[in-house]
């Protein structure tokens, strides 16, 4: 199993990074946990339903394996098995990848004590790693996280190693091993720490200023109430009252037995389809109901507000941005991927 985790993945000249340094990487920057959390909570679902028959539950674990083939245009058995093959992995293991995941939604409810009631061994972990981080994009998310962030290092230059300051939990996390730990650690905490002088390098305060004023539309900001509803026609309804019979969202939220939330609203980060809504919106406007995976939400305008440069949550909006880009055009100067996603 630990040959997996030693398999190189890129290189970033001079070094070669395998899979152990990307979880060590995604450890140390907080990345790592919510992963071993969620192969827990799977791996207590599956031993949970050992003892139900469930029909549903296999349609809908049917449904989510065809949903994979389809994103991939894996349209035959055979086109799914040569796949598999080539990352090394059996139908049995990515058909158990998409079980953990289709029974940890289903059980969302159950999982703290499911998690605690069938604890999961460090090698089944270890196994269930190996096929999530090829399976679910996950891995690739990770690796191209910390790919971005050895390029961005090798931008600012050799660095004088420190002692490694982190401490990792015993026993040592799955997938490594002492020895690689104590190789790589110090390199692993130079990248991180060449990434803060790479920001520093690139997020100037002109550069900030410059990012808001060109997202002057895209960053008006509505302060809002908001109200979720379970379906469409009932979001409609809710709506209809509070324009044309002056209800407030209070009161509707109140008869439906919901709740008001507030929401501070980016334009940008709207559905394409309502932005224009949202643009034109003034203090008092409905707008809505807007579709998701929440339901059909209604909103009610507070207040609404125009970019500002001096503004501290939109000078951090257009610093993610800024280092986003520079770190994506260092990964493809500098990164050579040595494995096909």
């Amino acid at each position: 199993m630990l040959q997996f985790f030693a398999k190189p993945l890129f290189r970033v000249e001079p070094e070669t990074f395998s899979w152990r340094d990307v979880i060590l990487f995604a450890h140390l920057t907080g990345r790592w946990e919510p992963v071993v959390r969620g192969i827990e909570e799977g791996l207590a679902c599956v031993r949970h339903t050992r003892s139900l028959e469930d029909e549903s539950l296999e349609e809908a674990v049917d449904a989510a394996a065809a949903e994979f083939r389809y994103d991939r245009e894996l349209i035959t058995a055979a086109e799914t098995e040569a796949w598999l093959g080539e990352r090394g992995l059996t139908p049995v293991e990515w058909l158990g990848s998409v079980r953990r995941g289709v029974l940890r939604t289903h059980f969302a409810e159950l999982l703290p004590d499911l998690s605690e009631s069938f604890r999961a061994s460090r090698q089944d972990i270890e196994r269930a790693a190996r096929v999530d981080l090829l399976c679910t994009g996950l891995g690739r998310q990770l690796a191209e996280a910390f790919a971005e962030h050895a390029a961005a290092a090798a931008e600012v230059g050799p660095q004088a190693r420190a002692a490694p300051a982190a401490t990792l939990p015993e026993p040592l996390l799955a997938g490594l091993d002492p020895a690689h730990v104590g190789e790589r650690l110090a390199l692993i905490e130079q990248i991180i720490h060449g990434v803060e002088q790479f920001r520093l390098t690139h997020i100037t305060d002109d550069a900030l200023v410059r990012e808001v004023r060109k997202h002057q539309m895209d960053w008006v900001r509505l302060d809002c109430e908001s109200v979720a509803f379970p379906d469409l026609p009932q979001a409609r309804e809710a709506a209809l009252c509070i324009r044309e019979d002056g209800l407030s969202i209070t009161e509707v939220a109140a008869s439906a037995h919901l709740e008001v939330v507030a929401a501070q609203v980016y334009v940008d980060d709207i559905e394409a389809s309502l932005r224009p809504l949202f643009l034109s919106a003034i203090p008092g406007d409905v707008i809505g109901p807007a579709v998701g995976e929440e339901g059909a939400t209604v909103f009610h305008v507070l207040s609404k507000r125009m970019p500002a440069e001096s503004d501290p949550a939109l000078r951090e909006r257009a610093a993610g941005r800024l280092l986003a880009r520079a770190l994506e055009i260092e990964s493809r100067r500098r990164v050579q991927w040595l494995i096909g996603w």
